[in-house]
């Protein structure tokens, strides 16, 4: 045998396996650190990371604050002590104690939640002047149908948000608070209930806590009663909603003393308003509000009747009719006065009728306007004419020169009893009598 054939003799082959074990345990190595990244990312993780994520967001927006997250990414985030401020805005503060969602993660991403719970969130909001934009009417007919879509991923869900609270100031002073509320609704249930804290108004006067119930049926939204301020409630509110979108509701509404009746038609496009008890008081109602104004009176009869006011309101027709009592602004009185005002194609009227100074008189007019300029210009017209008669001329027009223009001047007005008639037109600016 010659000497190389020895060499190869004693040649064994190369071990590969090696380098394949060495490779398992580094990808089994690597999917226990991936495993455990997971764990943490899914508890510890978020919530050692999430103020801070939430922290760079919060101060981008304009607020000031922080939070603590609990709970998993998988199984539910809870929020802790969230608090947040603003120096401007409609947002001055928002503070919740706790903050709880119920979720699993395979259902989450497809936007099902089981249940939401919370606890001491409280809101303080602005009013704030609001930015003129040129936005699109709403579609009342889109809107009906994304309602009928929420309700089914409403009534699955659990709620149970409690000792809740909302402040509104106006320039500083409180225009309505509502205190210690709670929001209810178990799973598969239509009834969602509501208790209503005590409501404070601008000037100080409150009303006392108040159950009520937001029953949501197919095709149906309905709230039995709810007062939302001392001076405005609702009764028997009923909401409904076709699966075509097709809008319409019914119900009463409560301004002060008085009752009035709604009635909205299909699609959002006749409404009509009649007050059928009580009587309406502007004072109090103003000073509901916080408004201050030199006016009182008291709105005894209502009726209003539009059509067409949607889509596109421009094109609506209707009438409005009302009578006041002891109607007075700044120092100026009436005791009696009607009101009425007509509204047809290109086309409107007005009747007013009262009595002051202890003499009765009778404004009544109409004209033609431009309804394709109500939209851009407001109300356009370039001609009203009507019929003017006053009882005692003479002693209203002393009264207007003695208050209201100059005082010597009103002397050279005799007493006149008799009536004053005349007709007027105004045209191209300029009011011929």
């Amino acid at each position: 045998m010659t000497e190389p054939d020895a060499e190869k003799e004693i040649e064994k082959p190369k071990r590969r396996g090696g380098c394949l074990r060495c490779l398992g345990r580094l990808a089994l190595v690597g999917l226990v650190v991936l495993a455990g990244f997971l764990v943490w990312l899914n508890g510890p993780g978020m919530r050692w990371l999430g103020p801070k994520v939430a922290g760079h967001f919060i101060e981008k927006a304009g607020f000031e604050g922080g939070l603590r997250l609990g709970g998993t990414l998988l199984g539910g985030i809870e929020v802790y002590d969230l608090d947040l401020k603003s120096e401007e805005g409609a947002l001055e503060r928002l503070v919740v104690d706790r903050f709880v969602t119920d979720y699993r993660f395979s259902e989450v991403i497809k936007g099902k939640v089981r249940g939401i719970s919370g606890k001491g969130v409280h809101v303080d909001m602005r009013l704030v002047p609001s930015e003129e934009e040129d936005k699109p009417p709403v579609d009342f007919a889109e809107l009906g149908k994304t309602l009928n879509g929420v309700r089914g991923k409403i009534l699955p869900l659990e709620l149970d948000l409690e000792d809740l609270s909302i402040s509104v100031k106006k320039d500083g002073k409180l225009v309505v608070g509502i205190a210690d509320s709670s929001l209810r609704h178990d799973p598969g249930d239509a009834a969602i209930r509501l208790d209503l804290g005590m409501v404070t108004d601008a000037e100080g006067r409150t009303l006392r806590p108040q159950n009520t119930e937001i029953s949501w049926e197919q095709g149906k939204l309905a709230l039995d009663r709810l007062d939302l301020l001392p001076v405005v409630g609702v009764r028997n509110l009923a909401v409904l909603l076709p699966e075509d979108g097709e809008i319409s509701a019914e119900g009463m509404i409560r301004l002060g003393g008085a009752m009035i009746r709604l009635d909205v038609g299909k699609g959002i496009r006749d409404v009509r308003l009649n007050l059928i008890e009580g009587e309406l008081n502007f004072g109090k109602l103003l000073g509901g509000f916080g408004l201050e104004l030199p006016m009182k009176g008291r709105l005894t009869s209502l009726a209003v009747d539009v059509k067409g006011i949607f889509p596109e309101w421009q094109a609506a027709e209707g009438s409005v009719e009302v009578f006041v009592e002891g109607f007075s602004y700044d120092g100026w009185e009436v005791p009696e006065l009607s009101a009425g005002v007509t509204l047809d194609e290109g086309e409107f009227g007005a009747k007013l009728a009262g009595k002051a100074l202890d003499s009765d008189f009778t404004v009544a007019g109409g004209g033609k306007f431009e309804r394709a300029a109500l939209a851009e210009e407001g109300f356009v017209t370039d001609e009203i004419q009507g019929d003017l008669r006053v009882e005692k001329l003479g002693e209203v027009l002393r009264h207007w020169m003695e208050n209201w223009i100059w005082a010597g001047v009103s002397r050279s007005f005799p007493r006149a009893r008799s009536p004053g008639n005349g007709r007027w037109r105004w045209t191209a600016g300029r009011l011929l009598g």
